[in-house]
C-alpha cells in the first residue's frame, strides 16, 4: 500500500433546536466588545451560513507527517458582521496540526448573517480530521 494521506474537511454545524442563540464576547484590547452568535446554539440561523470564499486547500504538514501525528482538529472562527473571520481559536487537536489549520481558517470569506434585518457576527466551528494512510 502506498503512503498516501487523506485531509477529510467537514464543517460542522450542529443539528438540534435551541430556543435562543448564544452570544460571546470575542476577546478585544479595546473596551467596547463585539457580541458574536454562536451558530452550535442556534441551527436555524446556522442553515442560513453561505461561504463566499473558500481557500485552496493545504497538505499534510510535512513534520506531522514524519510523526505519524494524526488527529482532529477543532477551531471556532470568528466572523463578522461583513462576513470577514477575524480571529481562529483552538478548540482542540495536536498543536503541529492547528498550526497549519489556523491560517487557513482566517482566509474564509462568508456572506453576511442577516438576523432581524441586520448583518451580525458568528462563530462558526470547523472540524478537520487529520488521519495518515
Amino acid at each position: 500500500m502506498n503512503n498516501s494521506l487523506s485531509i477529510c474537511f467537514l464543517i460542522t454545524i450542529f443539528l438540534g433546536l435551541h430556543p435562543s442563540a448564544t452570544l460571546h464576547a470575542a476577546p478585544s484590547e479595546s473596551s467596547s466588545q463585539t457580541e458574536y452568535l454562536d451558530l452550535k446554539t442556534h441551527p436555524e440561523l446556522a442553515k442560513q451560513v453561505k461561504i463566499k470564499y473558500q481557500p485552496p486547500m493545504f497538505k499534510y504538514p510535512t513534520e506531522a507527517k514524519i510523526r505519524r501525528i494524526q488527529g482532529t482538529v477543532i477551531i471556532d472562527a470568528y466572523v463578522s458582521s461583513s462576513g470577514k473571520v477575524v480571529k481562529a481559536a483552538r478548540k482542540a487537536g495536536p498543536p503541529e496540526l492547528v498550526d497549519v489549520v489556523i491560517p487557513y481558517v482566517m482566509k474564509f470569506e462568508f456572506y453576511p448573517l442577516i438576523v432581524d434585518d441586520l448583518p451580525k457576527p458568528f462563530i462558526f466551528q470547523f472540524t478537520v480530521p487529520f488521519k495518515l494512510h
